[in-house]
């Protein structure tokens, strides 16, 4: 794992740089034998062995356009009213322990081993619930300042991970993040919105037939439903939204 960051630190992270930095984690991830349950550190194949995964919080019903957590399965009051601008949204967890320290130990501690434990977990969902894949997986972009600060985009990393088992490529190369926004965990849901005006653009146009944005964690939906309208405005008309939790 040493030499894995030790790796990454040498790239800059321009677009191209990114995809390299992810065929180099990948190819990593693929050395890691055997995999180990990430929460009770058993030898385990699937980054959760059996017992540990009936323990995670798993969120069951959900709205199918948003992923709010809902008594039956079914389309939320707020998703009838005001349609969401994806077909589907495919999240596995609530974000709570200890699947909420999982992606905090991702994204904040570089335990990089967790993603495609993640991946793996949202792939079995996927399969669950879709009966038509998407042609291509499209990871929420970080800022290129976010990127020299972290050192890596968790949503590509999951991506990867899940895209490998599903055998769905991994495009970089459609959406960009044009503006340095501040971070969404203290604003409310308006400002939230506000805060990804203009955040996004699309350089591709209508590559795809299909697409699935994918986040790590969906709180207000408002960073998913900015990517998705420019998407749209791009020539993209099926999207659908994967993540590992809801809050």
């Amino acid at each position: 794992m040493k030499e894995l960051l030790s790796h990454l630190e040498k790239f800059r992270f321009g677009d191209s740089l990114v995809r390299q930095s992810s065929i180099a984690l990948k190819t990593a991830f693929d050395s890691i034998l055997p995999l180990r349950c990430c929460l009770c550190m058993q030898p385990d194949q699937n980054g959760f062995c059996h017992q540990c995964q009936l323990l995670l919080p798993w969120l069951g019903c959900a709205c199918l356009k948003c992923g709010a957590a809902l008594p039956s399965e079914g389309i939320c009051g707020k998703c009838q009213t005001k349609p969401a601008g994806i077909q589907s949204a495919t999240i596995p967890f609530r974000y709570i322990d200890p699947i909420s320290h999982q992606i905090h130990s991702l994204k904040y501690q570089r335990k990089l081993t967790v993603a495609p434990a993640l991946g793996k977990m949202l792939a079995i969902q996927v399969i669950k619930n879709m009966s038509r894949l998407p042609d291509a997986l499209l990871p929420v972009p970080l800022h290129i300042n976010r990127i020299k600060q972290r050192g890596f985009n968790q949503a590509g990393l999951i991506a990867e991970s899940t895209g490998k088992l599903l055998g769905i490529p991994v495009d970089y190369g459609i959406i960009c993040r044009t503006k340095d926004t501040v971070s969404q965990t203290s604003l409310d849901q308006g400002a939230r919105a506000k805060n990804m005006l203009e955040a996004f653009a699309v350089h591709v146009n209508g590559r795809y037939d299909a697409v699935a944005v994918i986040d790590d964690v969906i709180t207000s939906g408002a960073t998913i439903n900015a990517i998705c309208t420019e998407l749209r405005l791009n020539g993209y008309n099926n999207i659908s939204a994967w993540a590992i939790a809801k809050t």
